[in-house]
């Protein structure tokens, strides 16, 4: 699909002030609009009326029942949990970097970092996230780092969304959130482009839409596990429709293997190794254009508002399909072009 976002504003001047508190629906990229209100409804209509006649009753309960860990809040992250969370989700922070360190994004707080002292990111966020919707119930911090998180931290959550974190850590976490029934999604914007690979589990069931009508739940189709996935050599990366491997995903391939080898992302401040991007596609019989690695090393993991809010939105409807078990996710990537305003989901799997 084209996208075209409208009167984006940049993250630092939108305030929680030019929210509205009541009635909010959280994505222009959200379910199609149904009219029938249910008279049963027993959630809180005063806050969610409107979110139950867009997904029905059962759907708000069962996101009101759900909570989400973000790990690393960043620019693109950010978003998704202001979705979320406006939908009545519960939010869980783990992001143990300094709170100086954080780039500009929706909950960037207004007073300046330093001024303040927070401990964390995690601790600068919390506030604005509790501020927004307190029907959360609070927005717990786990305080811990992401090489530390184990089987009993991810327990309680539905959905674990990661982000700015090695491939090694996110193959991890998602085998520890398969294990759980849980869904996992690792999601970066770098510069215009943004991607998200997803582990859903192969135990997920949905049921499909046929134009208003919701049909029987259904096994989820052609599942790849996130492991599996970053196995698959670049150059296999093709169907039907794409003969050459996506260039939003090689780039993104190449950041993973970029901190991979040097234990940190590219950044403008920092000095661009190209070799160990060249090397890697070299290896997986790709290939990318001399004028896009140079611009992948100048941007690195850089938070443009405008891509990280409509990526935002995107996963956010895949998280809201996935909890509430109505419409077919997303399998098992995500990729967004800035420059041309297209996305597309793209299945990388192993061939037969």
């Amino acid at each position: 699909p084209t996208i075209k976002p409208i009167a984006l504003l940049p993250h630092n001047t939108r305030t929680l002030q030019q929210i509205p508190q009541v009635h909010l629906i959280v994505s222009s990229l959200f379910f199609k609009l149904a009219f029938t209100m249910p008279e049963d409804a027993n959630v809180d209509i005063s806050r969610y009326d409107r979110q139950v006649r867009l997904w029905g009753k059962e759907s708000q309960e069962k996101m009101m029942n759900s909570r989400v860990l973000y790990v690393n809040v960043t620019g693109v992250s950010a978003e998704i949990l202001k979705n979320l969370a406006l939908a009545g989700i519960k939010a869980t922070l783990c992001d143990t970097r300094p709170a100086s360190d954080m780039e500009p994004h929706f909950f960037t707080p207004t007073q300046p970092v330093k001024r303040i002292k927070y401990a964390s990111v995690a601790h600068a966020v919390q506030p604005l996230v509790e501020e927004m919707n307190p029907l959360l119930e609070g927005c717990p911090i786990l305080e811990k780092k992401v090489e530390n998180l184990d089987e009993e931290d991810l327990k309680a959550f539905t959905v674990i969304i990661a982000s700015q974190i090695p491939l090694e850590q996110a193959v991890r976490l998602s085998k520890l959130a398969v294990a759980l029934k849980s869904q996992f999604y690792l999601v970066d914007c770098f510069g215009w482009n943004g991607a998200a690979l997803m582990d859903l589990g192969k135990d997920l069931t949905y049921r499909p839409e046929q134009g208003k009508e919701l049909l029987d739940p259904v096994p989820f189709k052609s599942y790849t596990s996130l492991e599996d996935m970053v196995k698959v050599p670049l150059h296999e990366c093709v169907n039907r429709f794409h003969k050459t491997p996506p260039p939003v995903y090689l780039q993104y391939r190449c950041l993973l293997e970029y901190q991979a080898k040097t234990g940190s992302f590219p950044a403008p401040d920092k000095e661009f190794d190209a070799s160990i991007c060249k090397s890697f596609l070299e290896s997986q019989q790709a290939i990318l254009p001399e004028d896009t690695l140079e611009a992948l090393g100048k941007a690195g993991m850089a938070q443009v508002a405008p891509v990280c809010a409509v990526l935002g939105g995107m996963l956010g409807n895949e998280v809201i399909k996935v909890i509430s078990g109505k419409g077919e996710p997303a399998n098992n990537t995500i990729l967004f072009d800035g420059k041309t305003c297209k996305a597309l989901t793209f299945l990388v799997q192993p061939k037969a």
